[in-house]
């Protein structure tokens, strides 16, 4: 069972996708060095400076979180290497996702011409469905592992929109 978390995740400011990111990665770490158990502070951090697929783990949620978001970045390795006419076989982690639910999302985003946008309509789904993970996770560490992926998602537009993106 997880380690709840109220007066810190009562105290997170509210995000949403749309938004500005409302606190710097420094100043969550920070908080959750003074608030979190060590080792979920370690893992909040890795969350936050490793790429998600290194990232060794008993947590479920973020499990669940890095196999859905493997499957969706390699069934867009699989489309745009048939596009391009190369062998996805040299890029794929996995095989040919079977999930109507990826496949719509690549249909979709092929059809767009703006990267940007096409980025976006991704990371859309993404928060979508770590919207969909959050539900009933409340002041716990699910809720903190949801929160910090999100904050990451912000964090890279907060870049890309800023003077040096």
């Amino acid at each position: 069972m997880s380690r709840t978390y109220y007066y810190f995740v009562a105290s997170l400011p509210r995000i949403e996708f749309d938004a500005k990111i409302p606190l710097s990665f420094q100043d969550y770490l920070k908080d959750c060095k003074n608030l979190l158990a060590q080792e979920d502070y370690e893992l909040v951090e890795r969350i936050l400076t490793e790429d998600e697929n290194q990232i060794q783990t008993s947590e479920k949620i973020l499990k669940t979180w890095i196999d859905f978001n493997e499957r969706l970045r390699n069934e867009l390795v699989w489309f745009r290497a048939q596009r391009a006419s190369v062998d996805p076989l040299l890029h794929v982690r996995q095989e040919k996702s079977k999930d109507p639910r990826i496949l719509e999302i690549i249909q979709r985003i092929s059809q767009e011409p703006n990267l940007l946008m096409a980025e976006r309509f991704l990371d859309q789904i993404r928060w979508k469905f770590l919207d969909d993970l959050a539900f009933g996770q409340y002041f716990n560490m699910e809720f903190l592992i949801i929160y910090t992926l999100k904050l990451k998602i912000l964090a890279r537009y907060d870049e890309i929109y800023s003077d040096k993106g």
